[in-house]
């Protein structure tokens, strides 16, 4: 059975960078958890001055990502598109396999009991104002993982000198590999993945953007690369910038379900 869940008291923040962070005693701890579902307030605040999101158990992390890539995961998964203008969000503890699921999900995944921690992170744009948390929880138990590796990708990257320097970018995902996040696909001008040892993707940016809007429906910043069958292993990535290349807050993302 699902149910709902939330805490009465709001978390205040003022003005600029900061954080909201709900604690073990304010979360369920005796059911999995498939979502958690926030709220904010305050004068033009949206999503766009949320930085960043983490939610662990028993002091594991489980989630931890940019607000960016978590709208972009959600919005290739499900027919629901957020918008940085808006005022609430959910961070899924769950592995959509259709867009076409999203009226009659069936919750395969969640989040184990034990000590919960959610962490909402402002950027500096942030006014004052205050942050509401509630829950959808039920009885299965699995495990999802969205995780954000933070990578300094200079412009005008190459894969040559990437190889000779050994610099290839690495994520160790759990279990199966639902989807990969990657920022800024336009000013890619070569993409290469391997998953497991298999090689996955060997595209230019552009020509990846394109494909996922034509095949599945989804093509945005940052790209989504969703993976429907059983795809596992660790990830290896070689990247290609181009000049116009900007490395602030650049990650690579992954979500996994074990």
């Amino acid at each position: 059975m699902i149910r709902f869940g939330y805490v009465v008291a709001r978390k205040s923040l003022g003005a600029g960078a900061g954080s909201a962070l709900w604690a073990q005693q304010e979360l369920p701890s005796k059911n999995p958890v498939y979502a958690f579902h926030i709220d904010i307030t305050g004068t033009g605040n949206d999503l766009s001055d949320i930085d960043r999101v983490r939610v662990r158990r028993n002091s594991v992390v489980h989630v931890d990502v940019q607000m960016t890539h978590l709208l972009a995961l959600i919005g290739r998964f499900t027919k629901r598109i957020p918008a940085t203008t808006a005022t609430r969000f959910t961070i899924p503890l769950y592995r959509l396999t259709s867009a076409d699921q999203v009226d009659a999900v069936e919750f395969a995944v969640g989040l184990l009991p034990g000590n919960l921690e959610v962490e909402v992170r402002t950027k500096s744009t942030w006014a004052a104002g205050d942050m509401g948390i509630a829950w959808t929880f039920g009885e299965d138990e699995d495990i999802a993982r969205i995780v954000g590796q933070p990578y300094i990708m200079p412009a005008s990257m190459s894969t040559v000198a990437t190889n000779q320097n050994n610099q290839r970018l690495v994520l160790d995902p759990p279990g199966v590999l639902g989807a990969l996040s990657l920022p800024s696909p336009t000013n890619m001008k070569r993409v290469q993945y391997s998953v497991g040892g298999r090689d996955i993707v060997d595209s230019s940016g552009v020509g990846l953007l394109e494909s996922q809007e034509i095949l599945s429906g989804g093509g945005s910043d940052p790209l989504v690369l969703r993976f429907d069958g059983e795809v596992s292993g660790r990830v290896e990535a070689i990247l290609d910038t181009d000049a116009s290349w900007s490395a602030t807050d650049k990650e690579l993302v992954y979500w996994s379900a074990a």
